[in-house]
């Protein structure tokens, strides 16, 4: 077995889970997997200088000839915890029919251990860095990407003070949409070039409680209830923004006419691309902000009024509008008696440039290895990453994902029996070391 596959089962082999409560977190485990990790890769922790954040997230530094154009490869060894009906052991890196199973397959152990063995094998064949080049390993992603404690704004403040402007940074987040869904000749590979702002919203009503036989007019769970319906059955109107805007024209000379029109000059035929697009509501999260109940509680007992309603709405936020945006939107159409706390909220970031042909490079090094993507685009990130930290230092924060089987593979992602294909874990060895001899 070669030295990759080895490593990337004893990555898994860790129970590198986060919790929100930190002191469930099994420090040892951590600390394990670096150990391993310097093991299979001790050119990478020779060479690299390395600074510690929050105990766990570690930032390798790799001095090049130049120090004009840095680059930065991401990642996060941290993972969700796991479910008892996997068909295989969760945490062994069981292989079987060329997959590679194991809780942080895809999300995102094979990404980072890809990117280590690809800036190993670069120094045993004593390759000279012309720029310089960064390893981003957060610990708490999953858990703290927004948290006091998050690793990746730990290393982006430390970059920042040193007056450091990163000229690329690649993080996960990469996503693939079928042809028939856009009217184009063959499926799009995405690369995410923004992500939506994130907000949860807490509305909440008091009420003395008391028994269920002598019920008042409304329950305390009423009101929350009837704004999480009215916020689900009332979408936010839809906006194409300048990712989408990118996205589309990307997709002009692939589309069926009329569709190829449309999206050589998106702005004008915008409605009739929305009018498409949203009868699909993943591809509809791409334009609107999105907004839905996630958590109810009320009473503690069957036959007891409730005391405390309260319903969560997980808010994912368009560009185009702000978590203030949003908060207002709720208090024009909350009860009287609906009070509206915000858990969390942090913005939509930047658009990354497209202009400069940066993100063509990163293209074409992704098409080198998958000359099958021929159509490949710039789109909007939906969900959250640790990227997004990295806007404040760069102008090209590119989520891009190395390997072709997360197309069949990627519902297994916080899932049951999460994997990932051999043949597209040595190529995505072989994508960061194209990225590696481009840009660095």
């Amino acid at each position: 077995m070669n030295r990759s596959i080895q490593a990337l089962q004893d990555a898994l082999s860790f129970p590198t889970i986060s919790y929100s409560q930190r002191s469930l977190m099994d420090s040892a485990v951590f600390e394990g997997f670096v150990k391993r990790l310097q093991f299979h890769y001790p050119l990478i922790f020779k060479h690299a200088h390395i600074t510690r954040f929050h105990q766990h997230t570690h930032l390798f530094h790799f001095k090049g000839e130049n120090d004009t154009h840095p680059i930065a490869l991401m990642g996060h060894y941290d993972v969700v915890p796991v479910s008892s009906t996997w068909s295989v052991p969760p945490f062994s890196g069981h292989i079987q029919d060329n997959y590679i199973y194991g809780r942080g397959a895809l999300d995102m152990k094979g990404h980072l251990i890809a990117v280590f063995e690809s800036i190993e094998r670069l120094l045993e064949q004593g390759y000279k860095f012309n720029q310089d080049l960064y390893i981003m390993m957060g610990h708490n992603e999953e858990t703290g990407s927004d948290e006091a404690d998050s690793g990746a704004e730990a290393m982006m403040n430390h970059l920042k003070s040193c007056g450091i402007k990163l000229h690329l940074v690649i993080d996960e987040g990469g996503n693939y949409i079928s042809k028939e869904q856009l009217h184009v000749n063959q499926d799009l590979t995405l690369i995410g070039i923004g992500e939506k702002g994130y907000m949860d919203v807490r509305a909440i009503v008091n009420d003395p409680g008391g028994h269920s036989s002598t019920p008042p007019k409304h329950s305390a769970l009423v009101e929350p209830m009837k704004l999480g319906v009215h916020v689900e059955t009332h979408k936010f109107k839809p906006v194409l923004n300048p990712a989408t805007v990118a996205m589309f024209k990307a997709c002009a000379p692939f589309a069926s006419f009329p569709h190829s029109l449309y999206y050589r000059y998106p702005q004008i035929f915008k409605w009739f691309i929305l009018n498409d697009c949203l009868q699909d509501p993943k591809l509809a999260a791409h334009f609107r902000t999105t907004a839905v109940m996630t958590m109810v509680s009320g009473a503690s007992s069957m036959n007891v009024l409730p005391q405390v309603g309260l319903v969560n709405l997980n808010v994912r936020i368009a560009p185009h509008q702000t978590s203030q945006d949003i908060l207002k939107a709720f208090n024009n159409v909350k009860g009287s008696n609906v009070r509206l706390e915000v858990d969390f909220a942090n913005e939509p970031t930047p658009i990354s440039r497209l202009d400069d042909g940066v993100f063509d490079d990163v293209v074409s090094c992704l098409q080198s290895v998958y000359p099958s993507m021929s159509l490949v685009v710039p789109s909007l990130m939906v969900a959250a990453t640790d990227a997004r930290y990295m806007h404040e230092i760069s102008d090209h924060v590119f989520r891009a994902c190395p390997f072709e089987s997360m197309k069949e593979d990627r519902h297994t992602v916080h899932a049951d029996n999460e994997r990932l294909s051999l043949d597209s874990f040595e190529k995505g060895i072989l994508f960061f070391t194209k990225i590696i001899k481009t840009f660095a």
